[in-house]
């Protein structure tokens, strides 16, 4: 074999070498392209999850621990809250409860300013009990704006259930319902009758059940956390011996009931309350 012949093989090799040796770098750096590829995919999927799972903030957990204890959250949004400490599910909870959580708010900051109303003292020094009728300011100068609604959220959803469990029973269900509208204050002393009045004309209860022709059957307090406060505690004491006096029982839940549930429970404290309706005449 001559020298040309040689030479033109020693071509065709380093060729070949050199299409192997570019095939193989190739190769290589797609490797190195998808493993990156895929370890910045994986870096994304957990910054994600990790954002997910966010311990939430201490005003998320003030808020939502305000919320509870105002009876806002319902038992399965509490049974939850263990297994889902996240920053997201604490903003699903303020997101559903904050507006009733407001409204319940803006009542108690009300309820001091009609407290230093009550006790304001007019020019004779005596204290002002009533609005001068005869001086009424403009209407567009009163006081006066509409409310967000009769009920709040969780006294909404007891009314839908003890409405529906009122109609099978043939009772009727009457919400927020002044004293004054259900008791009768009788003493010989005309101050103290109205200081009585007065007194009892502030107060409501949450819900009266009334039997056959429109007869008082019994009173209903759905207690939440407010209820807690000793100025509370006075009132609802109040209200317990008010009504004990009357002859009408009142009772209190705390627990927003399915419809089966309410139904028995309607049913027993319909017949205690004839019973004691029994006893007091």
């Amino acid at each position: 074999m001559d020298s040309s012949s040689t030479s033109f093989f020693e071509f065709i090799a380093i060729g070949l070498l050199l299409v192997y040796l570019f095939g193989k770098l190739l190769g290589f750096r797609r490797r190195v392209r998808g493993k990156s590829g895929k370890r910045a995919f994986s870096s994304h999927k957990a910054s994600k999850g990790n954002a997910q799972r966010l311990a939430p903030t201490e005003k998320q957990i003030a808020l939502v621990d305000a919320m509870r204890k105002e009876g806002l959250l319902s038992d399965l949004e509490k049974r939850m809250m263990p297994a889902n400490q996240s920053r997201s599910f604490y903003s699903y909870l303020i997101d559903r409860h904050t507006e009733e959580h407001d409204k319940l708010a803006a009542e108690h900051e009300e309820a001091p300013k009609h407290q230093e109303a009550s006790a304001t003292v007019d020019s004779s020094g005596d204290q002002r009990k009533w609005l001068d009728l005869d001086h009424l300011p403009p209407v567009d100068e009163l006081p006066i704006d509409q409310r967000t609604g009769l009920f709040s959220k969780r006294e909404h959803a007891f009314y839908e259930v003890l409405h529906r469990a009122c109609g099978k029973q043939g009772l009727t269900v009457c919400p927020k319902v002044r004293l004054m509208d259900i008791l009768d204050v009788k003493t010989n002393n005309p101050d103290e009758n109205a200081v009585w009045f007065r007194t009892l004309a502030q107060l409501h209860i949450d819900f009266m059940i009334l039997g056959k022709s429109d007869r008082f059957l019994f009173g209903i307090e759905l207690d939440d956390s407010t209820h807690g406060t000793d100025e509370a505690r006075k009132k609802d004491n109040l209200k317990d011996c008010c009504f004990m006096k009357a002859g009408i029982p009142l009772f209190r839940c705390q627990k927003i009931m399915n419809d089966e549930e309410m139904n028995e429970w309607l049913d027993k404290r319909r017949l205690i309350a004839e019973a004691r309706r029994e006893l007091h005449t």
